[in-house]
């Protein structure tokens, strides 16, 4: 009988742990996991219209070659990676940062390599997001190449 008075005290009193031992995701953890999903898929879309699913209307951005494009221009000259020589792309360094509500920028760098492991190029990136009607936009996208084969 003594233990059922004690039930509801017990409850109580765990209850508090309970609750700090779960999980919450953060609005900016829960971004940042977004974020990195659409440079994932960006990366690896198979076609134009896959890669264009995450990019704005007023897109514009700075190709490896210094060229100023527009979503448009970006799109029309989509290839699906890794190009020959390489047979593999990965992301370095990747992070994700929030200056403002509804802006993030991703920061990394796409390491593409070779059949035998050794890199072939790398490209330095920086894009920026908008979340616009709940979805986040690439609204820029600046690209540097940071090496390449010898």
């Amino acid at each position: 009988m003594r233990l059922r008075s004690l039930i509801p005290s017990l409850v109580l009193v765990s209850l508090p742990l309970l609750c700090a031992a779960a999980p919450v995701a953060t609005p900016e953890a829960t971004a940042t996991t977004t974020i990195l999903r659409i440079e994932d898929q960006w990366l690896h879309a198979k076609t134009a219209e896959e890669a264009g699913q995450f990019i704005a209307p007023d897109f514009v951005g700075v190709s490896t070659r210094g060229v100023i494009e527009t979503r448009e221009q970006r799109l029309a000259r989509f290839r699906p990676a890794p190009q020959p020589p390489t047979t593999a792309v990965h992301f370095e360094h990747l992070s994700v940062v929030f200056p403002a509500p509804g802006v993030a920028i991703a920061t990394g760098q796409v390491v593409a390599s070779g059949s035998n492991g050794d890199p072939v190029y790398t490209v330095s990136f920086s894009d920026t997001f908008c979340l616009r009607h709940g979805r986040w936009l690439a609204v820029h996208a600046q690209e540097t190449l940071a090496s390449a084969a010898r």
